[in-house]
């Protein structure tokens, strides 16, 4: 049985991309893996309250914008 699917989170990918952000990149501006991101934008799992919060903060942008 394959493990919980949440809605890929695309926003958060092309706005990373918008801005010329590499998963790398995101990932050492917000205490996570780059592993982890491709995780959340793949959809195989979903980010913390706490680290939504980074990842818009890092982004320039509101948690609404990337979710």
């Amino acid at each position: 049985m394959q493990g919980l699917k949440y809605e890929p989170m695309l926003k958060l990918k092309f706005r990373r991309m918008e801005i010329g952000m590499t998963q790398v990149d995101l990932a050492q501006k917000c205490n996570v893996t780059s592993k982890q991101i491709s995780l959340y934008e793949r959809g195989r799992c979903f980010p913390r309250r706490q680290t939504l919060n980074l990842l818009a903060h890092a982004l320039g942008c509101k948690v609404q914008d990337i979710i």
